[in-house]
């Protein structure tokens, strides 16, 4: 079983990364915080009630899940055949098999701005900002939908 405290895991995996991860997680990095330091987020914030956020999590979940697992079906029925995204290979391909690529990206960008947000203005303005909770969602289900459509697919 992998230690995910130990230094010696995470130095494997960032060994492991080519260019191309490399400059992903960088753009990653940028995205999650140019808005945060450009656009001053949490001064003017709409706050979503609770239970509007609980609505929205939910429908987005599900959205993002049965959206990848039809679509995904759908090509297949049409002769594409899926690979399973790999971190370190490039998200702007013309080859629809390596299209999941893409959302991978997507759904990681997402997880990691929402959490990046939420401490943020967590931490500077002491509010809960529910926005970044449903990007944690949205990409939470994207990732879940590959998963899952890629299960049912039988692709390993």
């Amino acid at each position: 079983m992998n230690n995910y405290l130990s230094k010696s895991f995470y130095k494997e995996i960032f060994e492991s990364w080519n260019n191309i991860g490399k400059i992903k997680s960088l753009i990653i990095l940028i995205i999650s915080i140019a808005p945060l330091i450009l656009l001053k987020i949490g001064e003017n914030m709409e706050i979503l009630k609770f239970s509007e956020t609980l609505i929205l999590s939910i429908m987005t979940f599900l959205f993002g899940i049965i959206f990848l697992i039809i679509i995904t079906k759908l090509w297949n029925l049409f002769g594409i055949k899926f690979e399973k995204p790999k971190w370190n290979e490039n998200i702007i391909t013309l080859d629809f098999s390596k299209s999941l690529n893409f959302l991978y990206f997507f759904g990681v960008l997402s997880i990691c701005s929402g959490i990046i947000q939420f401490i943020y203005i967590g931490i500077i303005y002491q509010k809960t900002d529910f926005n970044s909770i449903i990007s944690i969602v949205f990409g939470i289900s994207l990732l879940s939908g590959i998963k899952l459509s890629l299960k049912l697919l039988k692709i390993s």
